[in-house]
C-alpha cells in the first residue's frame, strides 16, 4: 500500500470535474493568465526556503495601473507580452479589491484574445492577460473601472529582422561553429545571400531554402554539399520580392539555421 500527497505545480487546467471541496479546474499554482497564486509563493517557501511576500490587504481604491513583462514585442506571430492590471490605493500600494473594469486599446496595431477590448474583474486586486501585434509601431492600452483614475501603457511592437547588410550571428549546432547570414545589394536589382561559416562543412548535405513570413516554401537555393567556409546564392529570382522572408539551413535534413532577413528594393 502506498500513502501521500499529489500536488499540481503548474497553471490552471480546463476540465469540468469537482472534487475534494472545489473545482478541479482551479488547482494550479498560476492562474489561466500566468499569474501567480498565494499557493504559488507557498509552495516555492516550502521548497525553496523563498519568503512569501507581503500580500495585498483590503483598502480603498483610488486607481487602476497597467504593468507589462517587457515594453517591446516582435511582430512574427510568436511573440507576445503579458499586461498584468492592479488595483491601487493613493499610496501606490496593490490592494485585494475586486473591481470589474474594460482593457482597451485605443490605438496601434495590438490584440487581445477576445479583440481590442477585455472586460475583467480582479480577485486578489490583479488581473492579466496577454497580447501580441498584428503589426509595427505604437500599441496604446488604457484601463478603466467606474470613477477610479485609469491606468494606461504603451508598448512598442517591432519586425524581428535585421535590414540588409546587416550580419546575423546565429549558432549552427550541428557542426559546432559560427556562422554569418547576410544579403548584399550589388547592381541594380541584383540581390546575393551570402553563407560564411567559420571551417569548411564539406563533408555533409547542406540545404537552403527561402520561406515567407507565412511559413510558406518559396524555393530552395542550394542543396548539396559544399567544398569551401562560404557559400554565395543569387537571389535574384521572381518568386520573391521584397520584404521579409526565413532563410533556412539544414544538415542532413535536419534544420539548424533559422534566420529571418529582409530583401531590400
Amino acid at each position: 500500500w502506498r500513502c501521500g500527497a499529489l500536488r499540481w505545480l503548474a497553471f490552471h487546467h480546463g476540465t469540468h470535474c469537482q472534487g475534494n471541496g472545489g473545482n478541479w479546474a482551479h488547482m494550479g499554482v498560476c492562474d489561466y493568465n500566468r499569474l501567480p497564486l498565494r499557493q504559488y509563493y507557498w509552495t516555492r517557501n516550502a521548497w525553496l526556503g523563498t519568503p512569501q511576500p507581503a500580500y495585498p490587504a483590503a483598502g480603498t481604491a483610488a486607481k487602476m495601473v497597467i504593468t507589462a513583462d517587457k515594453t517591446t514585442i516582435l511582430n512574427d506571430g510568436t511573440d507576445d507580452c503579458q499586461l498584468i492590471i492592479s488595483v491601487q490605493n493613493a499610496g501606490n500600494q496593490v490592494i485585494n479589491n475586486n473591481v470589474n473594469g474594460t482593457l482597451q486599446i485605443t490605438s496601434g496595431p495590438g490584440l487581445l484574445p477576445t479583440g481590442t477590448s477585455w472586460t475583467f474583474s480582479t480577485p486578489d486586486g490583479q488581473q492579466a492577460i496577454e497580447m501580441r501585434s498584428y503589426g509595427t509601431g505604437a500599441i496604446a492600452v488604457s484601463a478603466t473601472s467606474g470613477s477610479l483614475t485609469p491606468g494606461s501603457i504603451t508598448i512598442t511592437a517591432q519586425d524581428p529582422v535585421p535590414t540588409v547588410g546587416v550580419s546575423m550571428d546565429a549558432a549552427w549546432n550541428g557542426v559546432g561553429c559560427r556562422n554569418k547570414i547576410r544579403i548584399v545589394n550589388t547592381t541594380g536589382r541584383t540581390r546575393t545571400l551570402l553563407l560564411d561559416f567559420s571551417q569548411p562543412v564539406s563533408r555533409e548535405k547542406i540545404t537552403v531554402r527561402l520561406f515567407d513570413l507565412s511559413g510558406r516554401l518559396v524555393t530552395t537555393l542550394f542543396d548539396g554539399r559544399i567544398f569551401a567556409s562560404h557559400l554565395t546564392l543569387p537571389l535574384n529570382r521572381q518568386e520573391k520580392g521584397a520584404g521579409g522572408c526565413v532563410v533556412t539551413i539544414s544538415i542532413n535534413n535536419k534544420i539548424s539555421v533559422n534566420s529571418r532577413l529582409i530583401i531590400g528594393n
